[in-house]
């Protein structure tokens, strides 16, 4: 653990438990002067990532100033709303900034963080040592267990508009509406069937398809498939996707990259089919079965199928 010279600064949006329990989960290790700075809209008006960066950076600076020998640490959730004023923020304090962080820690005897992030589509694990005294880092949703308890603040404030911040209208706001999910909901699921680039092309994806429909369940997809335009992007599971927690999550051709492996690891039970028997997905999975795809999934739908056939006769 880090000395007392670390103030970490926990950041969530006021109302929304997206992200944040990560956030609160992560802070613990990187300090033990733990602050939590919560965004509200009514506070600070309609979202404009100048303002938001403004706010909190004077916050953040306000409290830096006195002080003056303390590291500070600030840890958002990766949104895509956050992904847009971090870097803003970042550079209005001065700050070394680590986007989309799986991972963090304290360093040994000078108390300094170290953060994990993927690189080169999840393939290597990037371990970053900035030298600022000051980090903005933004955390993957998923990235942490859900078991792992978090840490009660020391301090929680709400953001305000500075006294001598003029709102300032970036953009025109038209409107706001729920975007369409065309009928999927992974997120309410108990079971899900995901189809990965193992299924071999857009052709192929009624192989997971089918099994879905056998087992009452949603289909998803990784991010290949997704990125393909083998399945629309409201199928995707990954930290960029959904993050899902079904009883039941089936993955089909997912070799089961760090991002995927973030947005479904927290499933209840998780059954891989893979040919190669060193696919990373089979690290977190309950139940693996080493072969083609597209000789098992078939024979586990017809058996389904069966078993259905013969409960209604």
């Amino acid at each position: 653990m880090s000395g007392p010279d670390t103030v970490v600064w926990m950041v969530q949006n006021a109302g929304s438990e997206s992200g944040s329990r990560e956030v609160r989960v992560c802070g613990p290790g990187l300090g033990s002067d733990l602050r939590l700075a919560r965004l509200d809209e009514e506070l600070l008006g309609p979202y404009s990532p100048g303002i938001y960066a403004e706010a909190l950076s004077a916050l953040i600076a306000a409290e830096r100033s006195e002080e003056r020998d303390h590291r500070t640490v600030v840890i958002l959730p990766h949104t895509y709303q956050v992904a847009e004023f971090a870097p803003l923020l970042a550079m209005r304090l001065g700050a070394a900034y680590v986007p989309s962080i799986c991972g963090a820690e304290s360093e040994d005897e000078n108390g300094g963080p170290r953060f994990y992030r993927s690189i080169l589509q999840a393939k290597l694990q990037a371990e970053v040592r900035p030298k600022a005294r000051t980090v903005v880092a933004t955390l993957q949703s998923g990235a942490f267990s859900g078991e792992e308890p978090p840490v009660p603040p020391l301090q929680v404030v709400d953001v305000c508009l500075p006294a001598d911040i003029e709102p300032t209208n970036e953009r025109e706001i038209l409107g706001r509406e729920a975007a369409s999910t065309g009928g999927v909901d992974l997120a309410g699921a108990e079971r899900i069937v995901t189809a990965g680039r193992g299924v071999g092309g857009a052709d192929q994806v009624s192989v997971a398809a089918d099994l879905a429909s056998a087992l009452g369940a949603e289909l998803g997809a990784s991010r290949p498939v997704v990125d393909n335009g083998w399945l629309p992007r409201e199928h995707q599971v990954g930290s960029s996707g959904h993050t899902v927690t079904p009883n039941l999550y089936v993955a089909l051709g997912v070799s089961g990259s760090i991002q995927h492996l973030m947005g479904m690891s927290g499933s209840r039970i998780i059954v891989a089919v893979n040919k190669d028997p060193e696919a990373p997905i089979f690290s977190v999975a309950h139940y693996g079965i080493v072969g083609d795809l597209h000789e098992v999934a078939p024979a586990l739908t017809r058996l389904l199928n069966e078993r259905a056939a013969g409960r209604r006769n």
